[in-house]
């Protein structure tokens, strides 16, 4: 199945948050990585793998738009002078689906408090520096 014209590759549904739901480290303690999911600080930042219920459903919305809107862009800012020169088409392609990904996460932070804040979650649990942080905190104001 191939992406077009912006549409998501699947649906996924995700449970719904629980604030009461721990996971435990090497040591069996337990650890939570929230209590309100309109907080902008994780208490501890989550791993690659969330079990169910333990974020709310909007975060995972938040970084499926995020990480569609890094490789759409990364992808666009990749072409070098000549492949802008003499593959217009697919320059033009590139830059037209970062826009509309770009705008896809705008319209999806703006969407209510709980996608703010999930964004801001993210942004505020990578390190200084990082070029990513710096680009998505536009997003969160």
């Amino acid at each position: 199945m191939q992406e077009e014209a912006g549409e998501p590759l699947y649906v996924r549904k995700f449970a719904a948050f629980d604030n009461t739901l721990v996971v435990y480290d090497d040591d069996r303690q337990p650890i939570r990585y929230l209590v309100d999911p309109l907080a902008e600080h994780y208490i501890e930042p989550p791993g690659e793998s969330v079990p169910d219920g333990m974020l709310p459903p909007e975060e995972f919305a938040v970084r499926k738009a995020v990480l569609e809107m890094k490789v759409s862009t990364e992808r666009y800012i990749a072409f070098g002078v000549w492949k802008r020169l003499f593959q217009r088409d697919e320059y033009v392609a590139a830059e037209q689906l970062a826009l509309i990904k770009q705008k896809a996460l705008a319209e999806l932070v703006n969407s209510g408090p709980l996608y703010r804040a999930a964004l801001r979650r993210i942004v505020n649990a990578m390190p200084e520096g990082n070029g990513g942080r710096e680009a998505l905190r536009a997003y969160t104001e």
